[in-house]
């Protein structure tokens, strides 16, 4: 090869190099920059908030529970909310009955609960001071849930609460295996926060879930995701039958029952 034709090919090598190493360079300058921005857009508000957070998740059942601490619990709701909408909680290294049965005691207008499994005592009492106190309380259940030993959805009905079974027998299910397996509540003015908290998980409201199992709940406080949730409890609702008529047709259904086999016998 001569050497005037080399040169053209040594020029383009070397441009070819010098791209590489500028878009490397360029590359790793925006990703620093970006590493930047993101620490610089960390406040020392929000650095507080966490710091609030990882102190009152260590005992959420003084934080939520107690009445001489009350004020720590809003501080840990609200200063987390103004910049961590969400926060997480997991059992057993989590109180999560307590948190749970703070945030019902805290709040002051309106309660919506789906669940499916609901034996917990406890909780069931709360719910029944909240109503008591003059909270609106309504309540979506799985049919299942009757059947539970220690069940608490006939106490709340017995105290008139409004319960609704899951599927209503005049809702065309998608399948007859549908259940409704949900586990949230709605709180719509809460102390906390002068706003909308949801919770939500696999928590069951079950001594088990409480006591025993690997468990998770997210606290969501958010207007626009706690409307989504109770237009999503409205539904529910539409999809079920209030627990009176249920109770209605079974004892009917048990009289039918027993009467034909009293002429069996």
């Amino acid at each position: 090869m001569r050497r005037t034709e080399f040169l053209p090919l040594f020029f383009i090598a070397v441009i070819a190099i010098g791209i590489t190493v500028a878009s490397r360079q360029s590359f790793s300058t925006r990703q620093d920059t970006q590493e930047a921005c993101a620490e610089s857009c960390k406040s020392e508000k929000t650095k507080k908030s966490e710091k609030i957070f990882k102190k009152s998740r260590k005992n959420t059942k003084e934080s939520f529970c107690s009445e001489k601490t009350v004020k720590s619990a809003g501080t840990f709701l609200s200063d987390t909310g103004v910049t961590c909408q969400v926060c997480e909680l997991f059992a057993p290294r989590d109180d999560l009955k307590s948190v749970l049965i703070g945030l019902i005691n805290a709040e002051k207008l309106a309660l919506q609960m789906a669940t499916f499994k609901f034996t917990d005592t406890d909780i069931g009492n709360a719910l029944i001071e909240a109503h008591k106190r003059g909270v609106e309380v309504e309540v979506v259940a799985d049919s299942s849930g009757l059947d539970t030993r220690q069940n608490q959805i006939l106490r709340l009905h017995s105290v008139g609460v409004p319960v609704y079974v899951y599927p209503d027998p005049d809702f065309q299910v998608t399948s007859r295996f549908s259940i409704m397996h949900n586990k949230f509540l709605i709180c719509h003015q809460s102390e906390f926060t002068g706003g909308m908290i949801v919770w939500t998980g696999s928590f069951n409201f079950t001594p088990t879930a409480s006591h025993h199992n690997r468990e998770n709940v997210v606290i969501v406080m958010s207007d626009a995701v706690a409307t989504r949730y109770s237009q999503e409890f409205e539904i529910l609702k539409k999809e079920s039958q209030c627990l009176s008529k249920h109770l209605q047709k079974a004892k009917k259904e048990e009289t039918v029952q027993s009467q034909r086999q009293e002429k069996i016998c």
